[in-house]
């Protein structure tokens, strides 16, 4: 009950003074699912919103799904292009929204009614930057929640959110958090995979105070045949790309200055498996052993820390690859008969 009175204050409050919310969602063969996302963004207790849906060359009825809540409702806008990819038809959308806030939804999943109203309270109350909140986890059988669902509300600096991002405690999920408009510095990194992860971590450059609202408030959907349950060869190398750019953002600022060495140690670790991941399952010789080169070069600018220390075997590798990454490839592929690496071993490490 007091949260239903201060709800309908909250809505007053806001009917009054008009603060824009983007929602942005990328399509793609998505009938089943769109007019489940679409009417859950209908019925949200905040009403000041715009629904970008982006159809990315869609061979289903999506488009005309789409264009049929469009017809019906003003605030929702389609935009079409040709199988261009997620990151792409987020920058397409960011370039045409219009909100003050910007939030994300995937054509799959829901929100909880009241998900843009709790995630503005809170964010401007707290006066902060960005908000992020806990979700719910649905299959075809049950219903999780992904976190503590206390009610909390926990304050954390741009400091902490980096190490956070590192170190994952915070998971890259778009659609559990909202920005103002002005930390959206950069445009999504042109990655098929994981550029989500790469591009956050670009925008917390620009969150002095951030929040968490122990609240599961977005449904994710969990189905078979969606993107991040399928992986592909170039996968290891978009998750490289990726964490090299986090690894740029967290230390060109020298805001976690006094954990390089811990820093030093995962990112190089991390390297040595993805990169190993990847000689084994590239067919192409030649392009393996020029993605190696890039990662030589990465490597070699990070400082090795002082306190690692790995097998012998381990660091001879690593050494091979800074510095001969082509005789690194040959001994490593080599042994990709005997040693089949599980490409899902670790990869909730990474979701």
């Amino acid at each position: 009950v007091a949260y239903g009175l201060k709800s309908r204050n909250m809505q007053r409050a806001i009917t009054s003074k008009k603060t824009m919310i983007s929602i942005i969602t990328p399509v793609y063969n998505a009938e089943k699912f769109i007019s489940s996302m679409i009417d859950s963004v209908l019925v949200q207790t905040y009403q000041d919103w715009e629904l970008i849906l982006v159809d990315d060359g869609s061979k289903d009825a999506s488009a005309e799904i789409c264009k049929e809540y469009a017809a019906k409702d003003t605030r929702i806008r389609v935009i079409h292009q040709h199988d261009r990819g997620p990151a792409q038809a987020r920058n397409r959308a960011l370039r045409e929204s219009k909100g003050d806030f910007i939030t994300f939804a995937d054509s799959d999943d829901w929100l909880e009614p009241t998900f843009l109203e709790r995630l503005f309270q809170t964010l401007t109350q707290e006066n902060a930057d960005c908000v992020i909140c806990e979700f719910f986890e649905n299959d075809t059988q049950k219903e999780i929640v992904r976190g503590s669902n206390t009610g909390a509300i926990e304050h954390r600096t741009q400091e902490e959110m980096l190490y956070a991002l590192y170190d994952f405690k915070i998971e890259s999920y778009l659609w559990t958090m909202l920005f103002r408009r002005k930390c959206i510095s950069t445009p999504f990194y042109p990655f098929k995979i994981v550029e989500d992860y790469a591009t956050i971590s670009s925008w917390m450059l620009q969150v002095k105070k951030a929040v968490f609202l122990h609240v599961p408030l977005y449904h994710y959907r969990q189905t078979k045949g969606s993107s991040s349950h399928v992986t592909h060869q170039e996968d290891d190398i978009y998750w490289l790309k990726a964490m090299f750019v986090v690894y740029r953002n967290i230390t060109k600022h020298h805001l976690l200055q006094q954990h390089t060495n811990e820093i030093n140690r995962y990112f190089i670790e991390r390297t040595m498996w993805y990169t190993r991941s990847l000689v084994r399952t590239l067919h192409s010789a030649p392009a393996c052993i020029h993605y190696l080169k890039l990662i030589a070069l990465q490597l070699r600018q990070m400082q090795t820390p002082h306190e690692w220390k790995p097998g012998r075997k381990q660091y001879f590798r690593y050494w091979l690859l800074r510095n001969m990454p082509w005789l690194y490839y040959h001994i490593i592929s080599s042994t990709k008969s005997k040693n089949v690496v599980d490409r899902n071993a670790n990869q909730t490490l990474f979701e």
